[in-house]
């Protein structure tokens, strides 16, 4: 099942469902939080899963992004 979604949700070539996410923040709002703020990512996605959409709507504003695959111990536990 998780093989299928992947399929679905990347595609070839990430040109998948991935490729159609939306961003709903106000323009500039995270831009602007940026300027005083440390941002970082931290989701059950992979790491380079979120890349993807991050680098498509704000390219360097987060930093860390901790994703399922920089942890060992997923979700619930507290690591993750």
């Amino acid at each position: 099942m998780v093989d299928y979604f992947q399929k679905l949700f990347l595609g070839e070539n990430n040109d998948g469902m991935i490729s159609r996410e939306e961003w709903i923040a106000k323009d500039g709002l995270f831009k602007r939080l940026a300027v005083n703020h440390k941002l970082a990512i931290f989701t059950g996605r992979l790491g380079w899963e979120a890349q993807i959409t991050l680098n498509r709507f704000l390219p360097g504003v987060f930093d860390p992004i901790v994703g399922s695959d920089s942890v060992a111990n997923l979700k619930p536990h507290p690591e993750a």
